[in-house]
C-alpha cells in the first residue's frame, strides 16, 4: 500500500507517545514532509520560478508565494514556516527542542493541509 501524505502526520503524531529528543525532532521533520507532499500535485499547476535561489523546496514553495492569488501566497507563507521548523530539527543539533515545538510544527502542517485542500477545490 504506498504511503501517504496523511501517513507522514499520523506517524509524526505517533512518535511524541516518547518524549526524547530524537522522536521529538522527527516529529517535526516527518509532519514538513506530510505539507510537502500534500502540495505536490496542486503545486505543479502554478509557475515555477526560475529565479528562486534555494533547492527543490524553495522552488516548490515559490510556486505558491509568487502566485497572484492571495490564499495561494498564504499556503506558501506557512510552508515557507514549516520548513524552517523542519531544517531547525533536522539540522540546528545544538538547540534544544520540546514537545510544544513539535505539536506547534504538526499543527502548522495540519493547517497547511487544510489549506491545500481548499485550493484544491478552488483550482481543480
Amino acid at each position: 500500500m504506498p504511503v501517504t501524505p496523511l501517513k507522514f502526520l499520523e506517524f509524526s503524531e505517533g512518535l511524541l507517545e516518547s518524549k526524547e529528543e530524537i522522536n521529538i525532532r522527527n516529529a517535526m521533520s516527518r509532519s514538513y514532509y506530510a505539507s510537502y507532499h500534500a502540495g505536490q500535485p496542486i503545486g505543479k499547476k502554478f509557475a515555477l520560478y526560475a529565479d528562486v535561489e534555494g533547492g527543490s523546496h524553495a522552488q516548490f514553495i515559490s510556486r505558491f508565494t509568487e502566485h497572484s492569488d492571495v490564499s495561494v501566497r498564504k499556503v506558501g507563507f506557512v510552508l515557507r514556516s514549516c520548513l524552517s521548523d523542519r531544517r531547525i530539527a533536522d539540522y540546528e543539533l545544538d538547540m534544544d527542542l520540546s514537545i510544544d515545538d513539535a505539536l506547534l510544527a504538526i499543527s502548522q502542517n495540519k493547517r497547511v493541509i487544510g489549506l491545500l485542500s481548499e485550493l484544491d477545490e478552488k483550482y481543480p
